[in-house]
């Protein structure tokens, strides 16, 4: 009975299935944060077609070596249209990482 009253509606199922994959990603993207500092790389949050731009850190702090586009994705998430155009474009230094849970 009590079953009937709490049903959530398309909607709001919608809207909490996008809620979870956004905390998701969320967390996968700090994830390789903290990845990515341990193995020395300096990260730039860009967001256009890709989540960072990663380039090697000396003990100095100075950058050396060519950038790499990062794209990070979380689970079965899949790229966007925006994301595979990136990726073809800079086929030598786009990369994909994988954070599954």
């Amino acid at each position: 009975m009590f079953e009937d009253i709490f049903k959530k509606s398309k909607k709001e199922k919608l809207r909490d299935r996008l809620i979870e994959n956004k905390r998701q990603g969320l967390t996968a993207e700090n994830s390789y944060r903290t990845k990515a500092f341990t193995e020395g790389k300096k990260l730039i949050r860009t967001g256009k077609g890709h989540d960072f731009v990663a380039q090697q850190v000396d003990v100095f702090g100075k950058t050396f070596g060519k950038k790499t586009f990062i794209e990070v994705k979380s689970g079965k998430a899949k790229q966007s249209k925006l994301q595979k155009e990136t990726q073809a474009k800079n086929k030598d230094n786009y990369q994909v990482e994988r954070i599954d849970y």
